[in-house]
């Protein structure tokens, strides 16, 4: 487990942005659709929602 608590949410942030784009990909490519990269719905959003769900996760005082 990492101590430093401001490491794991950073590491969380690129695990949930990685993950959104790679869902996200195979997503377009079952439904058929081509892939295209925004900088809004593939960046922007899912940093948020890492920030946002990393912050209740990781930030909370014990």
């Amino acid at each position: 487990m990492i101590k430093n608590k401001y490491l794991a949410l950073v590491l969380f942030v690129l695990f949930v942005l990685v993950f959104w784009n790679i869902f996200d990909f195979i997503f377009n490519f079952v439904t058929g659709k081509p892939y295209t990269f925004e900088v809004g719905d593939e960046l922007i959003l899912p940093i948020v929602v890492g920030l946002l769900t990393g912050g209740m996760l990781f930030l909370k005082e014990k």
